[in-house]
């Protein structure tokens, strides 16, 4: 499905429902987040008002941490699959020797 929009301002308020919508939140919950009014995040969605570039950041920025936190679990889940692959390796060449030498 191709979702088509007819200005800059249909896309963000898409984008922000959007996500607002596959993270869960109430829209008084991603407020708080933000550190906005509910009534102005209701405005945003409705497309009542476009926020400035400061306000867009703030907007944006639980959404920012959330990525940066999960880069970094990704990073540490590597690490721990490649320390479980060398381990393993392991593993596998004392069993191999144990079992050719007992």
């Amino acid at each position: 499905m191709i979702v088509e929009f007819s200005s800059l301002k249909e896309l963000f308020v898409f984008n922000i429902k959007y996500y607002r919508y596959m993270n869960k939140l109430s829209q008084e919950k991603i407020s708080e987040m933000c550190s906005i009014s509910s009534k102005y995040w209701t405005d945003i969605e409705q497309g009542k008002i476009i926020p400035l570039l400061i306000r867009l950041v703030r907007l944006l920025m639980p959404w920012i941490l959330n990525l940066i936190s999960c880069l970094k679990m990704l990073k540490e889940m590597k690490l721990l699959f490649l320390k479980w692959i060398i381990i393993d390796s392991i593993i596998k060449d004392d069993i191999i020797y144990i079992m050719n030498n007992y």
